[in-house]
């Protein structure tokens, strides 16, 4: 059975590393991004099912991407830009949902540092 394929554009590395472990731990195949000029070139090489994307990234930010990114993956954007704007700005520039931070996940296993 194939796992299903996550991008994670996210430049917070504490972050980015927590939440790809939890994720792979849930089975899924996960591939981190931290900078924006460098999304586009690895979802083409990697194609995943979904992307999580956040908006403040150094390089091109999440809303410059979205659109794009929109044409060969669902987007789910992961953001502590949190205003009604922001929401707004990202749903209607293509993102299937939009998750602001802090946010919490339900599981930990042994091992894992939270």
């Amino acid at each position: 059975m194939t796992k299903n394929r996550l991008l994670l554009v996210e430049d917070d590395k504490a972050l980015s590393h927590v939440l790809s472990a939890d994720l792979r731990h849930s089975g899924y195949d996960v591939e981190c991004v931290a900078h924006g000029d460098l999304v586009l070139d690895r979802l083409e090489s990697y194609r995943p099912d979904l992307v999580l994307l956040d908006v403040v990234l150094p390089g091109r930010s999440g809303f410059e991407l979205c659109g794009q990114i929109r044409r060969l993956a669902p987007v789910i954007m992961v953001t502590a830009r949190d205003t009604k704007a922001d929401k707004l700005k990202g749903l209607g520039g293509g993102a299937d949902d939009y998750v602001t931070k802090p946010f919490q996940m339900k599981r930990c296993w042994p091992g894992c540092e939270r």
